[in-house]
């Protein structure tokens, strides 16, 4: 009498990978490309702010100077009409002058967002079983779209995410879970861009 063993068990399918190291690969390229432009954004826009900082110096400088010659030449002569109303207008413009100094300087001051060290706080909270498929990083709109296999990792990945001053303070207003492909699911996550910019 002849018998048959099946020795095939179902865990031993060869299994599809989700992502090719090819694709990893575009992937990585694509963000290490947008933190680049994001980077070189801010550099540009500083050195902008700067230089229009130098030129109003200039500026007020001149307005400054000039400013001390007519004072200088009413206090030798007579009250002059014309002269008066030309000081008042040099008085006007100084003050907005420096006002809009005092800004340009107050605005060169603010901290600048570190993305370098979110992106390595990204990559170290990596977590198993969640992976993401495109994200944003900006001042005012913070988001990230991804995949998982189980929707508690998707709290847990939040939770370590906060822990990088880049995400502290940010509160997150949209969570998104929905049922994808193979039994995963696929989520969105928004920041709040109403909320405070942390402190480096």
């Amino acid at each position: 009498m002849k018998s048959t063993v099946n020795l095939y068990q179902s865990r031993l399918r060869p299994t599809v990978e989700a992502f090719t190291l090819a694709q990893l690969l575009k992937t990585t390229a694509v963000v290490m490309v947008c933190v680049a432009s994001a980077v070189s954004a801010v550099l540009v826009q500083t050195a902008s702010v700067k230089q229009a900082q130098q030129q109003l110096d200039l500026e007020l400088q001149a307005v400054t100077n000039e400013l001390t010659v007519f004072q200088q030449t009413l206090a030798e002569r007579k009250p002059d009409v014309v002269l008066e109303q030309r000081l008042a207008q040099l008085q006007t413009s100084n003050s907005q002058k420096q006002s809009l100094l005092q800004y340009l300087q107050a605005d060169s001051l603010k901290p600048v967002p570190d993305y370098f060290s979110a992106m390595q706080h990204l990559e170290n909270i990596d977590e198993r079983g969640l992976w993401l498929n495109q994200f944003t990083l900006a001042p005012q709109q913070i988001e990230f779209q991804g995949m998982t296999r189980d929707g508690k990792l998707v709290a847990t990945w939040l939770q370590r995410l906060g822990n990088d001053p880049f995400f502290q303070g940010k509160s997150f207003e949209t969570i998104q879970l929905k049922p994808a492909d193979r039994g995963v699911l696929s989520f969105v996550i928004t920041a709040d861009p109403a909320s405070k910019v942390p402190k480096p």
